[in-house]
């Protein structure tokens, strides 16, 4: 068994402990015979119908992978996006704060013969259109239910408050990567100075070159691909779909068990709060901090078995599904990636 694979089983019983301690303390008087009886009463088209919408959201994300990495590399195929993708949904899902996404997509899209700078360069600008779009979406979602949110919920409304200031942070650093070097260059070594403090001068200029080296490399693209204007907007566009996408998942889902009572935009509210949250919780998926936020929020529109049924399908639809889908595409890659970090 390689370290690999060990890293990979180790972090999917974290998952799996991790859940299954919350829903037994969350849940663990709700009558399992009465669970498994609403189970085989959901609704096969509305289930079927959320998983094709997170069919969508992959597949946007593989289009805005391969527009973006076809204007530097003709060759590349959506195949190898889709492909890519997945693999990317896998190890996001799979690593704590999604951190593992990037550097195997990275691997593989080198592996496909494409530079590996311009390929960093072009996972880096997507990442900072996917934050763009997401934090603006975020503050749209906040300037029109966020006093229902401190209203009915006043301390998970900090703690998604603080999800959504570190993505703010994270956008704000990356554009000042993008518009000015020399900005970026001062704010790096001013960080990596109060940093590494204690550490040898002599490492810390090693640091601070490899820094350097890779703000120059990521500015010099950012400039390149600031030249396809188009591609940016509608990548733009791609990304804003693929939230909408995904942030309607559990209206679906409450529909498929009866629930339809409540709106398409409070559902669509309710999520993107969820998200803000989990993905700034330090475990593989977000585990606990997503179940956590999504009993607070939905529980007081359903009873326990509702809630616990839906649940288990949301986590199932939007979360464990990139791991089996993402695992399979995985085995199908013709090389090894390289191990988790």
């Amino acid at each position: 068994m390689t370290k690999q694979t060990r890293k990979i089983i180790f972090n999917v019983l974290i998952i799996i402990v991790t859940s299954a301690i919350f829903f037994y303390f969350k849940f663990r008087n709700i009558n399992l015979a009465n669970l498994w009886t609403s189970f085989k009463g959901v609704n096969d088209g509305w289930i079927s119908l959320s998983m094709f919408i997170m069919f969508l959201y992959w597949l946007c994300d593989a289009m805005i992978l391969h527009q973006m990495t076809k204007s530097i590399d003709p060759r590349f195929s959506f195949r190898s996006a889709l492909q890519i993708t997945m693999v990317g949904q896998f190890f996001n899902t799979l690593t704590p704060l999604q951190t593992g996404g990037g550097p195997a997509q990275l691997y593989m899209l080198k592996q496909k013969g494409t530079d590996i700078g311009s390929a960093s360069s072009v996972l880096l600008i997507k990442f900072i259109i996917y934050q763009l779009v997401l934090v603006i979406n975020f503050i749209v979602i906040l300037f029109f239910s966020y006093d229902n949110l401190i209203k009915h919920f006043p301390r998970l409304s900090y703690l998604v408050l603080l999800g959504f200031i570190v993505h703010l942070f994270v956008i704000i650093g990356l554009l000042i990567v993008a518009i000015s070097k020399k900005t970026a260059h001062f704010l790096a070594h001013l960080i990596l100075k109060s940093l590494f403090i204690f550490i040898k001068k002599e490492k810390r200029i090693k640091y601070e070159q490899t820094i350097d080296y890779k703000i120059d490399t990521f500015h010099n693209e950012s400039r390149r691909m600031s030249k396809h204007s188009w591609l940016l907007v509608k990548g733009g566009l791609l990304t804003s779909i693929q939230l909408f996408l995904f942030f309607s998942i559990p209206f679906f889902i409450f529909e498929s068990i009866g629930i339809s009572h409540e709106g398409l935009i409070l559902a669509m509210a309710y999520h993107a709060f969820i998200i803000m949250f989990s993905s700034i919780v330090p475990t593989p998926s977000g585990t606990a901090g997503a179940e956590y936020s999504f009993t607070i929020l939905f529980g007081s529109l359903m009873n326990g078995q509702e809630l616990l049924l839906t649940l288990i399908i949301w986590r199932f639809i939007s979360s464990y599904s990139c791991l089996i889908f993402g695992g399979i595409a995985l085995s199908f890659a013709s090389k090894k990636l390289a191990p988790l970090k």
